[in-house]
């Protein structure tokens, strides 16, 4: 799967898109690690 979050500021995206995306994947039982 992929996903990508789009904004013009590039200030809130990072923290809002991880944010979405866990919500998310967890109403489907799905967890995210995220990182290196």
């Amino acid at each position: 799967m992929q996903i990508m979050y789009v904004c013009t500021g590039n200030q809130c995206r990072p923290v809002m898109a991880e944010y979405h995306t866990r919500a998310k994947l967890a109403d489907r039982g799905i967890g995210l690690q995220s990182g290196k």
